[in-house]
C-alpha cells in the first residue's frame, strides 16, 4: 500500500477560513489508513495545538471521529461546525490564523529542514514554520516518488502557496509536470493546461514546452526547479518584486467560469450560497484557487480514503 506525503499546506484554509484545518484532516485521514509517509505523525504539538485549542476542540475526540466516519473535507467542516462550544467567530479564527502563519520552528529544526532541501541561511531567509514545512513536504514528495513507481497521485499542492521565489502556483505546476513525467498524475488532471498554468508561464516568459522538457529530463526537486526558473534567460525581466506581486495578484483573483464553479460545488456536495457557521452545505467561494483546493481534496478522498475504506470493509 503506497504511502503519501501530506502536501496540503498549513497556510491553506477551506470555506470555514481556518488555516491548517485541511492539513490536519488529511494527515489524520492518512494515518487512519496507514498511508501517511514515513517521518510524519498525525499527532503533534505546535500547529495542531494552536488549531485545536483555538477552536476549543478535544484532539482525541476529533481524531476518533475522523477515523470512524472517514469524512470528505466538506463533511469534516460540517462535523466541526456541529461540535459543542466550537469557537468559529471572526475573532477566534483571526487569532488562530495569525498564530499559524507566525509560528516558528526551533533553530535546530529549521537548520535540519534547510539542509535536507539543499539550502542554508545564506540561500534561504524563511523563518516561519509553515514555509519551512512546505519545503520539507515537497522534498519528501520528490524522494517518495522514486519508490512509489506504480501509484497515482492527486496534485495536492495549492496554487495559493509559493516557494522561496515567492511566486504563487509555481510549486503546483512543478508537482503536476513531475507526476506526469513519471506517469503518476491522477486521471482528470493535465500537467500544463490553460487557466492558472497559462497565466503563470505567460507572465514569466516561459514556454510550456521548455518547462515540460526540463522536468521530464531532469526530474528536479522543487528547489532545483526554482533555480532553473530563476536562471532561465527568458525570465530575467519577470522576477523583480513588482512583477511577482502583479503575477500573484492575477493568480489570486482568477475566477473559473460559472459552469465550472457549479460542477465543483456539486462534486463536493455544496451549493452556491454563504459559508457560515449557521449554513450547512453551502459555499460562496468564487476564486479559482479555493475552488481548486476543494476539488483536489475531494479527488484525494475519492482516490485514497473511500477506496481504502471499501477495501477495509470487504476485508
Amino acid at each position: 500500500m503506497n504511502k503519501i506525503v501530506p502536501l496540503i499546506s498549513s497556510r491553506v484554509a477551506g470555506p470555514l477560513g481556518v488555516r491548517h484545518l485541511p492539513r490536519f484532516w488529511s494527515m489524520v485521514s492518512l494515518e487512519a489508513l496507514r498511508r501517511l509517509a514515513p517521518g510524519y505523525s498525525s499527532v503533534s504539538l505546535g500547529l495542531d495545538e494552536i488549531l485545536l485549542d483555538g477552536l476549543g476542540l478535544k484532539r482525541e475526540a476529533l481524531i476518533d471521529s475522523i477515523e470512524a466516519k472517514r469524512p470528505t473535507y466538506t463533511q469534516f467542516e460540517e462535523l466541526i461546525r456541529k461540535q459543542p462550544e466550537i469557537k468559529l467567530d471572526a475573532s477566534s479564527i483571526a487569532q488562530i490564523n495569525g498564530a499559524i502563519v507566525n509560528y516558528k520552528h526551533e533553530d535546530a529544526i529549521r537548520t535540519s529542514i534547510l539542509n535536507t532541501c539543499g539550502l542554508s541561511n545564506e540561500t534561504c531567509s524563511l523563518r516561519e514554520a509553515v514555509g519551512l514545512d512546505q519545503l520539507r513536504d515537497w522534498h519528501a514528495f520528490h524522494t517518495l516518488l522514486k519508490s512509489e513507481r506504480a501509484a497515482k497521485f492527486v496534485p495536492l499542492i495549492s496554487s495559493g502557496v509559493a516557494g522561496p521565489l515567492g511566486i504563487l502556483h509555481l510549486p503546483r505546476l512543478w508537482s503536476k509536470v513531475l507526476l506526469d513525467a513519471r506517469g503518476q498524475l491522477a486521471t482528470g488532471y493535465s500537467s500544463v493546461g490553460s487557466g492558472l498554468d497559462e497565466i503563470l508561464l505567460d507572465r514569466l516568459g516561459l514556454k510550456k514546452e521548455a518547462v515540460i522538457a526540463y522536468i521530464h529530463e531532469k526530474r528536479p526537486t522543487y528547489i532545483q526547479f526554482e533555480e532553473w526558473v530563476r536562471n532561465h534567460p527568458d525570465t530575467a525581466l519577470h522576477l523583480d518584486s513588482i512583477a511577482i506581486w502583479q503575477l500573484n495578484a492575477e493568480i489570486a483573483e482568477h475566477r473559473h467560469p460559472y459552469a465550472t464553479r457549479m460542477l465543483i460545488f456539486s462534486r463536493c456536495g455544496l451549493t452556491e450560497g454563504t459559508c457560515s457557521t449557521k449554513t450547512e452545505g453551502t459555499c460562496s467561494t468564487k476564486d479559482a484557487i479555493s475552488l481548486d483546493n476543494l476539488e483536489n481534496w475531494q479527488a484525494f478522498y475519492e482516490y485514497v480514503v473511500s477506496l481504502d475504506t471499501a477495501k477495509i470493509i470487504r476485508t
